[in-house]
């Protein structure tokens, strides 16, 4: 799928909209309120270009360097197991290239039920049936 960037007139509306400060979202949830200079900043998706992202003024973002940063790479992860996801759908499985390695070492042998020494009575019992 080929990259679909912004129109030069798409990122001027939206960084008028902005006001010049960044519209990213913190890890805390609150809003990252950097501002932002021409030319400094980042025009990003808000969803995603891999994941059906178009680009629409609804759908930029005018995000400070660091901001892009951090989103860019949870959204290269969200669209790396998109693609993972639908490969398997389909079916497209590639098989491994080369086998599972198997145990280096022999198995120890079990030890069977009968070898093991058998258990001694408990006198709590042995009291009770007495009485």
């Amino acid at each position: 799928m080929a990259r679909k960037n912004f129109k030069r007139s798409i990122i001027v509306a939206r960084y008028k909209h902005c006001g010049g400060r960044c519209e990213g979202v913190l890890e805390n949830g609150t809003r990252c309120y950097a501002v932002v200079k021409p030319g400094a900043y980042e025009c990003d998706h808000d969803d995603p270009d891999g994941l059906t992202g178009e680009p629409t003024f609804e759908n930029a973002r005018i995000l400070c360097i660091p901001c892009h940063a951090e989103k860019t790479k949870d959204d290269v992860a969200a669209i790396a197991k998109a693609k993972r996801r639908e490969a398997n759908h389909v079916g497209a499985f590639i098989p491994p290239k080369r086998k599972i390695a198997v145990r280096p070492f022999p198995k120890r042998p079990r030890k069977l039920r009968i070898e093991l020494a058998p258990l001694q009575r408990r006198g709590v019992y042995e009291a009770r049936i007495a009485r």
